[in-house]
Formats: C-alpha cells, structure tokens, sequence
C-alpha cells in the first residue's frame, strides 16, 4: 500500500532539481482531525478592489501593487498586508488565500500538482514576517530550497483554501 519514486533533472550535466515522492493507498481511518479554522476575513473581503480602499494600499511598492491588478496563474489573497511593509509578527503566522485562477479539470492529480506549485509562493513569507522582515529586504536573499507537503485528503485547488 506504499510506494516512493525518487526523480532527478538535470540540465547541462547538472542536477537542477531532485523529488521524493511517497504515495499510499486510501484507507477508511477511524483518525480524521484538523485544526479550528481561524477567523480570517474571507477571500471575497481580500480582493483588489477592496485591498486598493485601504490606506495602505498607495504605499505598497508598486510591483505588489501591480500583482493586485495583474492576470495572474495563481491568485493569492494575504491576510495580513502590514507585513508588506515590515510589520512584525512574533508567532510568524500568516494567512493566504490561494486558488487557481483558472478553473481545473476533475483530475485529482492535477490539483495536487497545482497546489504544490502554488506552495512556494508564500513559504518564507512567515519566517521574514517573524523579523518584520519582507521576501524584497535588499539586504536578504531570501530562497526555498527544500520543503515537504503532506496531502491526506482530496481538494480541489480551484477553489479557496486558506494557507496558514
């Protein structure tokens, strides 16, 4: 019921990128938990439009600004805007709302796969918010090179989930 496939890119004779994927049968479990929903403000309360009212909003930098009113692959809704601009956040917890901009085919692998990729655009947000740092401090350079997902049910990546 478990199986692991280990892949490796590599380009010009170089590794450029390597994956470990383990997979597992669905099983009926008698264990099935989440953590309380948190009380954020919903997407539909997150979008440009309403982003754009805030004070704040005119001192963004521009190129934040302009993800705001760009077509983009993967939308992405933050909670916690201060943080844009070096607000600190002792515990480092943000919120994101996340969806495909485009609406997917039924095939779960898909999802996955989208969701995956989505994943890397607001990993390291929570740590620099931790310092009252942001991903564009001159003075970091900030990289993902490693992180693990675990999915234990479907999703549709269509549709919002909260990244927290």
């Amino acid at each position: 019921s478990y199986t692991t496939r280990r892949v490796t890119a590599i380009q010009h004779g170089n590794a450029i990128f390597s994956i470990m994927v383990s997979f597992h049968s669905d099983e009926e479990s008698n264990f099935n938990h989440q953590e309380k929903m948190p009380d954020v403000p919903p997407p539909e309360k997150l979008t440009a439009e309403e982003v754009s009212k805030q004070p704040m909003f005119k001192e963004m930098p521009e190129f934040i600004r302009r993800y705001y009113e760009s077509d983009r692959p993967i939308e992405l809704r933050p909670v916690e805007l201060g943080r844009y601009f070096g607000q600190q956040i002792d515990d480092g917890r943000i919120h994101v709302w996340i969806r495909t901009a485009a609406k997917l085919p039924d095939d779960p692998a898909l999802h996955l796969c989208a969701l995956a990729y989505a994943s890397d655009f607001s990993l390291l947000d929570a740590v620099m918010a931790r310092y009252g740092r942001t991903l564009f401090d001159r003075r970091m350079m900030p990289a993902s090179l490693d992180h693990a997902m675990w999915f234990h049910r479907p999703f549709r990546a269509d549709e919002w989930l909260l990244y927290a």
